[in-house]
């Protein structure tokens, strides 16, 4: 059984339609992003959204996805360049996302360092990783999400950047008690795996990362044409850092099983 259907989950339309509308997503993206065109920050989120798209298809069991690994790497590529390259100094708009010197800023990371985790260890180019998470410094703050991401959560992949990041940042742990606090569910189950994998604790790993699997599996999981949507893409990558730190994959229920996607899931083992 395919893992899309253990999830009671199907395409909207045709595979082919859909490998249609998101090879012209990636290639409207490419053109937005071209040298010197300005509002090229959403774009650039997109193309992300739309590498990790082909990772999902696979994992589901809509593949085989041609080409997937190179893709994935490029993926990783272009967000070492959305942190560090200058495409965003010529342009007001995007200038206010990403320059943080301006007091008026307006910084857009967190969608950008949720993929590049998960693609950074879904390629296992963690060098690149280490580099996007040594970006983010004690002043970084939670974007604002209009209440749809509680600020804890966004403070949570803050902590796990500082862990990966060549050094740690200097307010890491001011913001770990924050998390800590944190009421927000999902909060609280993602860094209970996320202090499991930190502690090395393959028992509390287990209970805690099929808890906040089954959580998302209850509250996310919608049957929506964005296949990543299906998926528990935020545990998927805290598992990539897990298996990273020689932590073993836990046992699931089948439909969790399926809601994870790693290595091993689209061939890159």
């Amino acid at each position: 059984m395919k893992r899309h259907e253990m999830l009671g989950l199907n395409l909207h339309d045709p595979l082919d339609e859909v490998m249609k509308a998101v090879a012209m997503g990636m290639e409207n993206s490419a053109t937005h992003i071209a040298q010197g065109k300005p509002n090229q920050e959403f774009p650039r989120f997109m193309q992300f959204e739309d590498i990790v798209i082909h990772a999902s298809l696979e994992h589901l069991g809509y593949g085989p996805i041609p080409n997937l690994k190179p893709m994935l790497e490029q993926g990783v590529d272009r967000a070492v360049e959305y942190f560090f390259g200058d495409w965003w100094r010529k342009c007001e708009n995007d200038s206010i996302r990403l320059d943080k010197s301006r007091p008026d800023r307006a910084l857009s990371w967190f969608g950008v360092l949720q993929k590049a985790l998960l693609l950074g260890g879904l390629t296992g180019k963690w060098g690149e990783v280490a580099k996007i998470c040594s970006w983010f410094d004690a002043t970084i703050e939670a974007e604002f999400q209009g209440g749809l991401i509680d600020d804890s959560y966004q403070q949570l992949f803050l902590c796990i950047a500082s862990k990966l990041a060549p050094t740690p940042m200097t307010n890491v742990e001011q913001i770990l008690t924050s998390v800590r606090a944190a009421k927000s569910k999902p909060t609280k189950l993602l860094y209970a795996a996320w202090q499991s994998v930190m502690d090395q604790d393959q028992k509390s790993f287990n209970k805690a990362f099929k808890e906040s699997v089954s959580h998302f599996a209850k509250s996310g999981g919608k049957n929506l044409p964005n296949v990543n949507f299906w998926l528990a893409l935020d545990q998927s990558a805290v598992w990539l850092i897990a298996e990273r730190e020689g932590l073993s994959f836990p046992p699931l229920p089948d439909k969790l099983d399926a809601s994870v996607l790693r290595r091993q899931t689209i061939g890159l083992n």
